[in-house]
């Protein structure tokens, strides 16, 4: 079989990327590496959406909260969703809980809570190949995925995705909610550069290498109502804003046979006051017409009144009326 190769007519070039699809023919022995294609090509292209569109970050929820506890400091994580560096989710299904400290010593902080994503290989099964060993470890057949949450305590975790410190954002009461695009955190994002490249830059930790996502940084407050306190401005939250639909707007109200559906309450109203309305302009037009008439009798007498005027002035002698 002759394979031909498409010829451009204008200068052009030709690449590959990483992404491999299985594809299968009649007859074909198949290895372990071909069935696995199966499994990486859709996660590959996930990988890749997620990681292109978003970035690393907080999906949802995730929300910190630090209170003593005995000597200890309880921190609890709630439930959420985020995305590392390569593109993976990080699901954490329900509230999660840390401890912190020991009840003999003082508690130091910062604490910088990290959540990574982990897995555990499970259902183990025998391999029936021919192997020299006489005690071949065991294949597995199945990878749980998990979740790990972390307190670390002192200096930053590098190689970790969030924002630093100089470049955090704050919440503020725009009607909008959006991100400012003068965000350190935000900007390669605002200006259409992949994500995956600003762990590069020093104003940004959230390369593809990051396998790990900081939720927050807890540290001692002056409050003695809440000593312990939640900085969220680290960490880099990627849910996405939903945009209203022009097109999404309410019917008119039309009537059938008298009701608008809910009784025809609405549509008597309405026929009443046209009703009213109606006996209203009737008298009105019945007012207009007397008025009009009585111009007309007031019109007619002021010209006989000039007609009479102009004979006396003509002839002085004849009489303005008959005898």
């Amino acid at each position: 079989m002759t394979k031909t190769k498409n010829k451009s007519k204008h200068p052009s070039t030709y690449g590959t990327t990483n992404l491999t699809r299985a594809r299968f023919g009649p007859g074909m022995l198949l290895q372990h590496e071909d069935l696995e294609l199966l499994n990486d090509y859709p996660r590959d292209v996930m990988r890749l959406l997620v990681q292109k569109l978003f970035g690393c970050g907080v999906v949802c929820g995730l929300k910190v909260v630090a209170t003593p506890d005995g000597g200890k400091l309880r921190i609890k994580v709630e439930s959420g969703m985020a995305l590392d560096g390569a593109g993976d989710p990080i699901w954490v299904p329900n509230a999660a809980t840390v401890m912190v400290g020991d009840a003999c010593a003082a508690l130091t902080g910062p604490y910088w809570i990290v959540l990574c994503g982990k897995t555990k290989s499970c259902g183990a099964r025998d391999s029936y190949c021919e192997s020299d060993d006489d005690d071949p470890s065991p294949s597995y057949a199945r990878e749980r995925i998990g979740y790990e949450i972390s307190a670390v305590v002192g200096e930053r975790p590098s190689h970790i995705c969030g924002c630093l410190e100089d470049s955090a954002h704050t919440a503020d009461d725009s009607k909008c909610q959006c991100v400012s695009p003068e965000s350190e955190c935000y900007k390669k994002h605002y200006e259409g550069e992949c994500e995956c490249d600003c762990g590069k830059e020093p104003k940004c930790d959230c390369s593809c290498e990051c396998k790990c996502v900081l939720l927050a940084k807890v540290t001692a407050s002056d409050d003695p109502e809440k000593p312990w306190f939640a900085d969220h401005r680290v960490r880099r939250f990627v849910r996405p804003v939903l945009m209203r639909d022009k097109t999404a707007v309410a019917p008119p109200k039309t009537g059938n046979n008298g009701t608008d559906g809910t009784g025809g309450t609405d549509v008597v109203v309405q026929a009443q006051a046209a009703d009213a309305g109606a006996v209203n302009l009737k008298a009105e037009s019945e007012k207009l017409r007397a008025e009009n008439k009585a111009l007309q009798e007031e019109n007619q007498r002021l010209k006989d009144a000039a007609k009479a005027n102009e004979a006396l002035t003509k002839n002085p002698d004849v009489p303005l009326w008959p005898a």
